[in-house]
């Protein structure tokens, strides 16, 4: 930003020349031997007194000359080339905001004209911008809707942009404050100091919301690169974060719960569910509904008819994961299948009723899962799936076509963050989140704990249950809005469920549950419990007290998403 219409603050240009120790004041525009006024130090304050359009123009233009005044009164004229704007906060500026939408679009656009015209530039979240119309007059118009403002970018690019989607930067609504939440508007390291050289051992992407841990005024910080703010993400993952990279939500979070009756058939307002369809007598007289998630081979038959049962007769969510096959066979197909595996998809979507969420393959990072032993390659597993999600909206518009959740522990043939990371980049579109969460062991306590493995490529991975919200940490901003569904949790270990009725169960949903609730968190719809069927040793069927804790969740808690 340089706000050089605001006193038309200069400074000798201490990196133009690095040998020379000072710069003459002359009292005319050209070198001669008696003009000197005096020599200028690097370094040294000066205020412009020619128009701002000259000095803009001339301002370290080699050639040029600018009349100056020093903070000692002295007057005269100095060679351009050694002059830069000092960099000042001006008494007015504006920051745009950090809505979703701002973020899904690539910018505010600076437009030529006070309406939707001609566009001069994208401008990311957190810009800040000179408002170039009088006070009086510009400050009724922030964030006020079909108002436009007359403003500068910190490229000097002069246009107008939706003041409704700007905040003032200096200011918070007292429930925003209260919140003490910024937004990251660029990926940026968390650094473990206060410091441009710090060690750095997690990164934060655009779109992340994170906890303030400073005290005092700190949200007049955003936005300023001599600054550092500092941060918790919503992973537990501390640290420093250069302030240019934050900026402040342009409201509160005021997310309301979800309601069943609001909502499609086919989706669900509480978090609980199970893998498999089981018995609807866990939730009887509680009020409530839940999840079903259906996991189909595609190549073996041509649609499942029982959805409808769950979605348009009884009020449940219904998720289908539609997979090539299981085990060594291929969770996805080679590559040459790929277009072969999403007619199939699409196939099944076509005649299938009461179900709109389709999930594509699962832990496409694990071996297991891999067809005949042939690795999935991230960007491969992309490209399957953006022909899958092609051929599932021409049949389907109205799908939420989701990527398969990835083994949230492999790390020995690549690390799941990269893993995940590689896949986001590749991927052209989707409409939800698919996670995967564990703790190892049956013990309560273990759903909130922060222990992590020690070693790498996993370092920064938990052990237990909150290795969900490691993913969530790096979600690119364009799809911070989609849903997260959980589908799949459970106590890993030799006999999973064998502990009987302990809590773990309450434990994981009021987990998810406190998630949901931080202030601009993306929110996990769903937390299915593996499995109902006797299909494994995770089999929740035949074992009474799980299914007790169950039913004490469901009657006890009114566990539901924010919308």
């Amino acid at each position: 930003m340089i706000p050089l219409d605001m006193g038309h603050r200069l400074t000798v240009n201490d990196s133009a020349n690095p040998n020379t120790v000072g710069v003459n004041l002359r009292s005319a525009a050209a070198i001669a031997p008696k003009n000197i006024v005096k020599r200028l130090p690097m370094g040294a304050s000066l205020t412009a007194l020619e128009d701002d359009d000259v000095v803009r123009a001339r301002i370290g233009q080699t050639g040029q000359w600018l009349k100056v005044q020093d903070d000692a009164g002295s007057s005269g004229f100095i060679m351009a080339e050694f002059v830069k704007a000092t960099v000042a906060t001006p008494s007015f500026v504006v920051a745009v905001n950090a809505d979703l939408d701002v973020f899904q679009s690539g910018g505010l656009v600076l437009r030529d004209a006070p309406a939707t015209g001609a566009s001069l530039a994208q401008l990311p979240p957190g810009t800040l911008l000179e408002v170039l119309e009088p006070a009086e007059t510009a400050l009724p118009k922030v964030g006020v809707n079909d108002q436009w403002l007359n403003v500068r970018d910190p490229q000097s690019r002069q246009g107008y942009v939706a003041a409704w989607l700007v905040h003032l930067r200096d200011t918070l609504a007292a429930d925003v404050l209260a919140q003490r939440v910024a937004i990251a508007v660029a990926d940026a390291p968390l650094l473990d100091a206060a410091q441009a050289n710090s060690s750095s051992q997690w990164r934060i992407t655009a779109g992340t919301p994170l906890q303030v841990l400073d005290t005092g005024e700190w949200y007049k910080n955003l936005g300023d690169a001599k600054h550092y703010v500092h941060v918790r993400s919503y992973a537990y993952k501390e640290g420093y974060v250069q302030a240019s990279r934050l900026t402040a939500p342009a409201a509160a979070d005021k997310r309301a719960l979800a309601v069943d009756s609001s909502l499609p058939f086919g989706e669900c307002a509480w978090l609980y569910g199970l893998h498999d369809a089981y018995d609807r007598g866990l939730f009887s007289g509680s009020g409530r509904t839940g999840w079903v998630l259906f996991t189909e081979r595609v190549v073996s038959s041509q649609g499942n008819t029982a959805y409808e049962d769950w979605s348009q007769t009884n009020n449940y969510g219904v998720i289908a994961r539609l997979n090539n096959d299981y085990g060594g066979t291929g969770t996805i197909p080679a590559p040459a299948q790929y277009d072969q595996f999403a007619q199939q998809c699409a196939q099944w979507v076509r005649n299938s009723r009461g179900c709109h969420i389709w999930i594509i393959g699962n832990e496409m990072n694990n071996p297991r899962e891999w067809p005949n032993g042939q690795s999935i390659a991230p960007e491969q597993y992309a490209d399957c799936f953006n022909r899958v999600r092609s051929a599932i909206k021409a049949v389907q518009p109205t799908a939420i076509v989701v990527p398969g959740a990835v083994d949230p522990y492999q790390g020995p043939q690549m690390s799941c963050l990269e893993w995940l990371t590689r896949m986001f980049a590749a991927i052209a579109d989707l409409d939800g989140i698919a996670l995967h969460c564990y703790t190892q062991g049956y013990q309560p306590q273990f759903v909130t704990d922060l222990g992590r493995f020690g070693d790498d490529p996993l370092r920064w991975q938990y052990y237990h249950f909150r290795c969900y919200a490691t993913f969530l940490d790096v979600v690119p901003a364009r799809w911070r809005g989609k849903p997260v569904y959980i589908t799949e949790t459970d106590p890993h270990g030799t006999s999973p469920w064998a502990g009987g009725q302990n809590g773990w169960v309450q434990a994981a949903y009021a987990e998810i549950q406190r998630w949901n609730q931080q202030p601009h968190t993306q929110q996990i719809q769903s937390l299915i419990l593996y499995r109902w069927s006797r299909d494994d040793i995770y089999s929740i069927t035949d074992k009474p007290g799980i299914q007790n804790d169950i039913r004490a969740t469901i009657a006890g808690t009114d566990y539901r998403w924010r919308r």
